[in-house]
């Protein structure tokens, strides 16, 4: 039919518990939520930091396409075209590394995340994390689980998961068809 598998799709959950841990940040670290001025940074880490996404793993796709479509991600979440919330890390004020953040119903969903190589390492993916659920919290969302996916190829990213809590849920295979227009 002209599908081609690219990779499987692993989804994680976490239940959400009324007492957030803190997670201390190395010094000149700070988590916040996104300001307009950080669109065009946030979108530059969004370029160049992913290589597992199933754009990337398409052999059919040009990198600087799959690097395109991730920044043009986080753009739409500033045109508000998707996602609710957009948790900014910053290293002296300045944004190193974002997660994107969708509600649905009881479930906070991590749309996208990505911190910039250069600071990896630091503990901030987690602190997005933790941030995002203590936001649940103090906005009294009625949020009971917290949910992430990615891709079997990013072992980074299911080893970060699974030691904050995170317990696989469900898989699915990722295919992608292609016309010959396509890319």
């Amino acid at each position: 039919m002209g599908f081609n598998l690219i990779d499987t799709n692993v989804r994680f959950q976490k239940c959400l518990v009324n007492q957030i841990k803190e997670f201390p940040l190395p010094s000149g670290y700070s988590i916040r939520l996104t300001q307009n001025d950080d669109q065009n940074l946030i979108g530059s880490v969004a370029q160049s930091s992913f290589i597992y996404s199933r754009f990337h793993l398409d052999p059919s796709v040009d990198n600087c396409q799959a690097d395109l479509i991730k920044r043009k991600w986080v753009e739409n979440f500033y045109l508000g075209q998707r996602g609710d919330y957009m948790i900014v890390a910053c290293f002296k004020s300045k944004p190193v590394g974002f997660a994107q953040i969708i509600c649905r119903n009881d479930t906070l969903i991590i749309d996208l995340i990505a911190v910039d190589s250069a600071h990896h390492g630091k503990g901030l993916a987690s602190s997005m994390i933790t941030f995002a659920e203590s936001l649940a919290l103090e906005h009294s969302l009625k949020v009971r689980k917290l949910v992430v996916g990615t891709q079997l190829a990013n072992q980074p990213s299911i080893s970060l998961y699974e030691k904050r809590g995170f317990r696989l849920c469900r898989s699915e295979y990722i295919f992608h068809y292609h016309s010959k227009k396509a890319f």
